[in-house]
């Protein structure tokens, strides 16, 4: 897979840390009571269309800024559009 050259990846990583204090600020109340520590979970993301996906590349880096365990696996035959 062909990825985009996203820049500077320091800037990268300061723009999603930057985001990261913006949407947690003091803590994830939500997450704090649905949550179980040290438990797993799975989400798929469905098109119910075709179309262009766009951002795999941050996708990921946003995720594992979050927490490095977690694991993406990408549909065969998606690419970054």
């Amino acid at each position: 897979m062909t990825r985009m050259n996203v820049g500077d990846q320091a800037d990268v990583g300061e723009l999603i840390a930057l985001a990261k204090r913006e949407d947690l600020g003091n803590g994830d109340i939500t997450a704090a009571l649905v949550s179980v520590p040290g438990s797993r979970a799975t989400f798929s993301l469905l098109a119910k269309e075709s179309g262009v996906l766009c951002g795999q590349e941050i996708a990921e880096q946003v995720l594992h800024a979050y927490h490095e365990s977690i694991q993406i696996d990408w549909t065969d035959g998606i690419s970054d559009g």
